[in-house]
């Protein structure tokens, strides 16, 4: 079976954690959150984006101006909104980012 067409209809652009510390870059056909870069594919029936990996599934979705949906193999809704180049906006993801020892994206 053939893969499906790369691509997905989500804004291109750098997306931080409404509340946490993570953050996403949508490109044309691929996201990185928190640096781990996944192709995302369209659901042909919904407006939904999802890769096809097993070791990050993803399954996104724009709603307005955010970006919304699941990441990782936990079920917990993440919520994305876009980061402006205002110091503002990006002072959250300045700094050193680590996961603590035993925590699970």
């Amino acid at each position: 079976m053939p893969l499906p067409p790369a691509g997905h209809s989500l804004t291109p652009g750098l997306y931080l954690a409404e509340h946490g510390d993570e953050w996403l870059e949508v490109t044309e056909h691929t996201v990185s959150w928190l640096d781990a870069e996944e192709t995302l594919y369209r659901d042909p029936g919904s407006d939904t984006a999802y890769s096809l990996t097993s070791h990050l599934p993803m399954r996104l979705r724009q709603n307005g101006e955010a970006v919304e949906g699941d990441i990782c193999h936990r079920r917990r809704r993440r919520r994305f909104v876009p980061a402006y180049e205002d110091a503002r906006t990006l002072t959250p993801a300045q700094g050193r980012w680590r996961l603590a020892a035993g925590a699970v994206a």
